[in-house]
């Protein structure tokens, strides 16, 4: 079932630990109900490092979102730069992939990794970006969306 067990903290809402006793359960299909895609609903659970306390309020979620959906609108944007099948520039999905490595294994700090992942793929020129440049972005993209199940 899975490689790798953690145990995170308690969810808390709005500051209060989420319990039926308080009120404060939110459950995935009212998430779901206001919009969210499964993607980043994901996206906001791992975001937080599994060692501090997940605190869930509607502001919270909502910027953690806006953050992933501006990645997503770039990486669309790179997508589109390929018109043809090309081979892939192997240096561009190489630093990609060692940068998102390093940070993933200091204790799974995805934040951190896709912070970085985020600011390498933001600082591309889309104008001046080529055709093999842009298939080795999107194949390393790919690769490490193997792992957090969030990109595409």
């Amino acid at each position: 079932m899975a490689r790798y067990w953690l145990h995170c903290q308690h969810l808390y809402v709005n500051g209060q630990k989420m319990s039926k006793s308080k009120g404060n359960m939110y459950y995935i299909d009212t998430l779901l109900e206001q919009g969210y895609e499964i993607q980043e609903i994901r996206f906001f659970l791992i975001y937080c490092h599994y060692r501090q306390k997940l605190n869930y309020s509607d502001e919270n979620m909502r910027s953690v979102v806006e953050k992933l959906r501006k990645f997503r609108g770039i990486v669309r944007a790179i997508g589109k730069k390929i018109v043809q099948r090309t081979n892939p520039d192997t240096r561009v999905a190489q630093s990609l992939k060692q940068g998102f490595e390093e940070k993933m294994d200091n204790d799974l700090n995805v934040r951190v990794a896709f912070n970085e992942l985020h600011e390498l793929v933001s600082s591309f020129n889309l104008t001046r970006l080529g055709i093999s440049e842009a298939a080795g972005i999107i194949h390393a993209l790919r690769e490490i969306d193997g792992v957090l199940k969030i990109i595409f």
